[in-house]
């Protein structure tokens, strides 16, 4: 009855679509419910429509925590109005003016084949690549001043420039699983690695996560409170680097350019993406106990079989083993030598250039600029190797 209704709208708003057709504006279509979905959904379909010279009308209800963007990207087009959401509705579904969600997400059909044509990697590559580009995701000055006095009063005496923030998915979080999840104990030799070493630690929690307590300089923020999901943004666009995991506020890495390290990655896509960034992946041991070559599961498409889905990886006798302490670490120590501040990053070394030159056209990891650890890949050689 609901697709039936839009449908019928669609007919009557008809006249409308075509103006807006001829027009240099396109509607998007994000999932503002799931904070992590919303960012990576946002930023994709902006600069998809970007690449073809359209702008974007973003809708967001004002009853939407999500709507908060208004005040914080000011070259953004956002229309919070309650009543103009529900009118636009048969227009922001209207595919032929609207970004569909298969532009941001890597969706599959029953035979895990791609629905869609589009990888979001290329589309953020590309735009990069492109010159004069809008600074969609500046912060707005006034938001900023806000949250600086914010910051100051609940870290007292952290510098901003020397904050290092984690978001950890702990298998305390609703619905996680041992593909999204990880363990908190192997993050411990890191925090206080980067306690040691003068750096401030502020760790992006939610209402049951488990708590760390370390003697100072380490503090906590639960970003299930709305003030905390309104500072994160300016967190993580002026910290020293950001660690997370394919989750939550992880997206959130790609829009700064500050040094992003994702680890505990199963995802066949990365928000890791930037030349500034690094990514870890969990290994995965066939019924026989060998752990996999990596670019062997790219080149067969194993991460498309397996989607996700810890269901089925354990049906066909797979087992999912994450990073271990020293593997975080290490990539942690590589993350913190890369300067974004004057935007001169080092190169890919040989290796880790072999690795991505290994990968089909087929990958989102084909069209990043970021890198493997290189500790994690002089670790495990053989599992970069291309064996057929």
């Amino acid at each position: 009855m609901i697709k039936l209704f839009f449908d019928l709208s669609k007919i009557i708003y008809l006249p409308i679509s075509l103006l807006f057709y001829i027009s240099s504006y396109r509607f998007i279509q994000v999932d503002y419910f799931q904070f992590g979905c919303f960012i990576n959904q946002l930023e994709v379909m902006v600069k998809y429509n970007h690449l073809r010279n359209k702008k974007s009308l973003i809708f967001i209800p004002s009853s939407q925590s999500r709507s908060c963007i208004k005040k914080i990207f000011p070259n953004l087009i956002i229309i919070d109005s309650i009543i103009l959401n529900i009118l636009a509705q048969p227009l922001i579904h209207s595919s032929f003016i609207s970004c569909p969600i298969i532009i941001a997400e890597n969706l599959f059909d029953k035979d895990f084949k791609k629905i869609g044509k589009f990888y979001s990697t290329k589309i953020k590559q590309d735009f990069n690549k492109k010159k004069n580009n809008p600074e969609f995701f500046k912060l707005d000055k006034e938001y900023c001043d806000e949250m600086k006095k914010i910051f100051d009063k609940k870290f007292k005496n952290f510098e901003i420039k020397k904050t290092v923030l984690i978001h950890i998915r702990d298998s305390n979080f609703n619905r996680a699983t041992d593909l999204r999840s990880a363990s908190l104990e192997s993050y411990t030799p890191t925090i206080e690695y980067l306690l040691l070493n003068g750096y401030f630690v502020i760790r992006l929690i939610h209402s049951k996560s488990k708590k760390l307590t370390f003697p100072k300089n380490y503090e906590e923020i639960n970003t299930d409170e709305l003030i905390n999901q309104y500072l994160q943004y300016y967190l993580v666009s002026k910290s020293k680097a950001f660690i997370n995991t394919q989750s939550g506020p992880g997206p959130l890495g790609s829009l700064f350019d500050r040094p992003a390290l994702s680890v505990n990655h199963f995802y066949h896509y990365s928000y890791a993406h930037k030349k500034n960034d690094i990514f870890l992946f969990k290994k995965i041991k066939n019924s026989k106990g060998q752990v996999q070559n990596f670019t062997n599961l790219f080149n067969h498409n194993f991460y498309e079989k397996y989607p996700n889905s810890i269901s089925l990886m354990i049906k066909h006798g797979y087992e999912v083993l994450d990073n271990t302490s020293d593997e975080i670490l290490e990539a942690t120590k590589e993350l913190l030598t890369l300067d974004s501040g004057d935007m001169k990053y080092s190169s890919r070394n040989a290796k880790q250039q072999l690795f991505v030159d290994s990968l089909p056209e087929t990958s989102c990891f084909k069209y990043m600029d970021s890198r493997i650890s290189s500790y994690f890949q002089k670790k495990n050689p053989t599992m970069f190797l291309l064996q057929q």
